[in-house]
């Protein structure tokens, strides 16, 4: 499958803002306030602060991860063939792309936390819900990598590895049973069903397996461009409508399953909204802004936490929110300052320290804007 010039435009402009959309996850606590380890918690806001959470973070942010899986495995299947070639020479570029800043970022979260465990009334600062690294077992050390990550933005790298080591299989299924076999995925994510391949989120397996259907049936990635009109603005409706139904959930202390797999159809629609939606960067300011933003892409997602956590925590113990409003305040101006400073590290470590830079963000030092944070 070739990728035209115009979709590599459209795949280079979208990894930044998908980027500052995982930081926006990750920014999400979902009203209930920070905890901090003497039992405090900051003021949790009310339904206009956790409206707005719901929104940003849950609902239009939660496109992010979907449409990396679908770019990664645009990528990897995009020329992909059932060789012991191919199969050694995908492996073994993602070795450096993706396991390498995966077990060097892991090492450094572990450090980090240790050396903060041991920091004079550092204690406060964790909420007291992880087990600390001074108690770990070697089970708890092998599982911070094999398992579930130290830092856990880096399930995704995980899970893209084991999707990649996994390749020929995706393949060989997409060519013999289509899109069934994805419409099966998509019925055990939305029943939220157990994790029973490898800690596998059923996330990765959706959208890998969709990528790879893609690429093999070569379908046309601009095919839905003429039905843009009608797209982003049911999804941008629909948004709203699933923001507005959890935060009503949330306030009146209630779940629904019914409400979780409408989501996760929206968030399918969004997934195709926001492709649709890149047409219109194309040639703009805004898409030179985003391709010179986007090789700092990766170094964003895997520094933003803990760095998001501890600075928001510091934010909310001196200067703690006392109504919605700051509460909204702080959510969206801690995430752009968190990622404004890392631009200017990933920048300064780029021109000073190369060759480190590089290693920890797989040898994405270039600007080619078909690359994503799993080339």
């Amino acid at each position: 499958m070739d990728i035209s010039p115009g979709v590599s435009a459209r795949i280079g402009l979208l990894r930044f803002p998908l980027i500052v959309g995982v930081v926006f996850i990750h920014t999400f606590h979902q009203g209930r306030g920070v905890f901090f380890g003497d039992g405090t918690i900051a003021y949790n806001g009310d339904a206009l602060s956790v409206f707005t959470q719901f929104l940003f973070s849950e609902v239009l942010a939660r496109i992010a991860v979907p449409l990396f899986f679908i770019i990664s495995g645009v990528l990897l299947f995009k020329d992909f063939s059932l060789t012991k070639e191919c199969y050694k020479k995908k492996v073994s570029s993602r070795v450096s792309t993706v396991l390498v800043p995966y077990l060097l970022w892991n090492i450094a979260v572990i450090l980090l936390r240790l050396s903060a465990e041991f920091m004079p009334n550092a204690s406060v600062m964790f909420s007291g819900r992880q087990k600390l690294v001074s108690d770990y077992s070697l089970l708890d050390l092998v599982s911070d990598f094999a398992w579930s990550p130290a830092s856990y933005q880096f399930w995704f790298l995980r899970d893209l590895f084991i999707a990649v080591l996994l390749s020929p299989l995706f393949y060989m299924a997409a060519k013999r049973l289509g899109l069934s076999l994805f419409f099966v995925f998509c019925v055990l994510w939305f029943a939220d069903f157990p994790r029973y391949v490898l800690n596998l989120d059923w996330k990765t397996l959706v959208f890998i397996y969709l990528a790879c259907w893609i690429c093999v049936y070569q379908w046309d990635l601009e095919r839905l461009d003429s039905k843009s009109k009608v797209i982003i603005p049911a999804y941008c409706c629909l948004a709203v409508v699933v923001a507005s139904l959890y935060t009503y959930l949330f306030l009146n202390n209630s779940e629904s399953i019914l409400v979780n797999v409408f989501a996760r159809g929206v968030i399918l629609l969004g997934g195709v909204a926001v492709w649709c939606a890149t047409k219109y960067a194309l040639g703009t300011n805004l898409q030179r802004v985003l391709l010179i933003l986007a090789p700092f892409s990766f170094f964003v997602y895997a520094a933003h936490e803990p760095m998001m956590t501890i600075v928001r925590k510091l934010v909310y113990r001196w200067f703690p929110p006392s109504n919605s409003l700051q509460v909204i305040f702080y959510y969206f101006l801690l995430p752009t300052a968190v990622v404004t400073f890392l631009v200017l590290v990933a920048l300064l470590l780029r021109k000073v320290t190369p060759r480190p830079y590089a290693l920890l963000t797989g040898g994405r030092v270039d600007k080619k804007v078909a690359h994503t944070i799993s080339s």
